[in-house]
């Protein structure tokens, strides 16, 4: 009886099965990186829409007014002079008479009174920011009540919109609900410094270049925005806003509001502007 010959992959053959699956695996990789990416902006969006609704219950027990650190800001003195700095409050309670306190203050308020958590100010999309550890200045693990500002821009990959508006167009439930209220972290602040960053030209949609204006979150691709009701909407561009509308700048009167302006002594002086900073 003959004996049966066994069979193997010829070295050729082996090649090919490995050409084939590493071929397969180029095709699927970054279908699959696409995948991981948009599921990350759903998260994304959700942490945007959480906050958004956390502001309007906040603001019922603020006379209707979204957080706005400390409270006692909200008695018409002028905070033009706002310095963008953050954590110099994060063991001390800012006073009525501090020029610069930083927007993510206002936004720690919602953590301090159970709103959210530090998690949901975390985009998953960047790789660079980390959940807030509640530990002092010191490096002390503190009750959430002793501490009044994020402790570093890493915990926070967001931009609200500037409240430190004197006592008109503070972000509230009487603001119009077109006006962003929030979105991925703005491109145009050095985050190591929280000064405006130069280097960046303000463009609006129509410009070649417009994807500088975009968070650097998403890799530049658009950006997350909440409005005043909470809704949450993907824009491919920063002139996310009322009548495009660039979220990231300030306009006033007969400037053009796709491209504003910005820097860190502006507030904003239009019922319909949005400008987004942290």
């Amino acid at each position: 009886m003959p004996s049966r010959r066994k069979t193997a992959f010829t070295l050729i053959e082996l090649l090919v099965v490995i050409a084939i699956i590493a071929l397969l695996v180029s095709i699927l990789l970054p279908s699959l990186n696409r995948a991981k990416e948009l599921a990350k902006r759903v998260a994304c969006a959700s942490n945007l829409s959480g906050m958004g609704k956390s502001a309007i219950l906040y603001s019922n027990s603020y006379e209707g007014n979204f957080p706005l650190a400390p409270a006692v800001m909200y008695d018409g003195e002028s905070y033009d002079n706002w310095s963008g700095a953050v954590g110099n409050f994060r063991d001390v309670e800012p006073s009525s008479t501090d020029n610069n306190v930083s927007v993510m203050s206002s936004m720690w308020l919602l953590v301090r009174e159970g709103y959210c958590t530090p998690k949901m100010f975390i985009c998953s999309s960047t790789s660079e920011d980390t959940e807030d550890d509640y530990t002092d200045t010191s490096g002390t693990v503190q009750d959430v009540s002793l501490l009044w500002d994020f402790k570093s821009y890493s915990n926070f990959s967001y931009s609200f919109q500037m409240p430190y508006n004197q006592d008109q167009f503070v972000p509230s439930v009487d603001s119009l609900v077109s006006v962003a209220y929030g979105a991925d972290m703005s491109p145009f602040f050095d985050t190591s410094n929280g000064l405006v960053d130069g280097s960046i030209t303000l463009v609006n949609k129509d410009n070649a270049a417009y994807q500088t204006n975009n968070s650097k979150n998403h890799t530049q691709e658009g950006q997350n925005v909440v409005y005043m009701d909470s809704h949450v909407k993907w824009s491919k561009h920063a002139n996310a806003g009322v009548d495009g509308d660039h979220i990231y700048t300030r306009y006033v009167g007969t400037a053009d509001r796709t491209i504003g302006q910005i820097s860190n002594a502006l507030a904003v002086r239009e019922e319909d502007d949005s400008m987004l900073v942290h």
